[in-house]
């Protein structure tokens, strides 16, 4: 696994950018003893639709600091168990609560590590009138943007793609409050793989740039067919490139480490105590 990835699990990064295109319905945009510390920064400058009042505010924050004490005192969290899902004893998590969508509300930033990869998830939990749900559920390597966009890459890369790495695109809907799924992204390097998984040959006529490599976006419809070739057209790595440059931008990155921590330790002696 990458180095990238382990640091996806320390921080939300933030860059000061504008985000375009529709996004469809994300199949995962569903829905503490001291809480310490909110991140450094704000991360959209976009402004809320509905400007909350300070007692909407705080009780959205006291939701969320309710559900890390609960998380801490008694190693789950009532309605995320099927995605909360390590043993007491292997689980750990890292969190930060700030506004991570740019709505007036804070957000619990909570990730979920120990045990497997196929049990390392990040959250994004709203607490808007007493209730938590989630805005986003995905793998803990996430860089969310200023404009309300968050790359998720991809747990694993065992495709076509070599040195780069497949990712989820997410644009945060502020009618529904969650993210949206914008497109999902992936590659071709010919240098390494002469053929798919189809027995196509690599698109040569399409590398126009002569890079070696060609993108997959699927902005509608599925990323694979069901021949395992990738289903999208192919893009030149000039055209990606003014892709991703037309909902990523350019500006100055801001950081949210998640610096406050419940480690397996402490949920042992919580119920120990218990």
């Amino acid at each position: 696994m990458r180095k990238s990835m382990l640091a996806g699990l320390l921080a939300l990064t933030l860059v000061l950018s504008g985000c375009g295109g529709k996004g469809e319905p994300s199949a995962s945009g569903s829905g503490s003893g001291n809480v310490s510390g909110s991140a450094s920064g704000s991360v959209s400058s976009q402004e809320p639709v509905n400007v909350p009042t300070a007692e909407e505010v705080q009780t959205a924050r006291k939701t969320l600091e309710d559900a890390v004490e609960t998380l801490r005192t008694t190693g789950t969290l009532p309605g995320f168990e099927e995605v909360l899902n390590l043993p007491l004893g292997e689980a750990s998590y890292r969190y930060d609560i700030a506004d991570v969508d740019g709505d007036g509300y804070e957000e619990l930033y909570l990730v979920q590590d120990g045990g497997y990869m196929a049990a390392m998830v990040a959250l994004i939990l709203d607490g808007q009138g007493g209730k938590l749900r989630a805005e986003l559920s995905e793998f803990p390597t996430l860089t969310a943007y200023d404009n309300g966009c968050i790359r998720a890459d991809a747990s694993h890369n065992h495709g076509l793609a070599g040195d780069f790495w497949p990712y989820v695109l997410y644009r945060y809907d502020a009618e529904s409050d969650s993210y949206q799924r914008i497109a999902r992204v992936d590659a071709w390097d010919g240098r390494l793989y002469a053929q798919d998984y189809a027995g196509n040959p690599f698109p040569k006529d399409v590398d126009v740039s002569g890079a070696g490599i060609v993108y997959y976006v699927a902005e509608n419809g599925d990323l694979y067919g069901q021949d395992g070739a990738l289903a999208p057209a192919p893009m030149d790595q000039a055209d990606f490139e003014k892709w991703e440059a037309s909902w990523q931008g350019s500006g100055a990155v801001v950081e949210f480490s998640l610096e406050n921590e419940i480690v397996t330790d402490d949920l042992l002696a919580e119920n120990a105590a218990g």
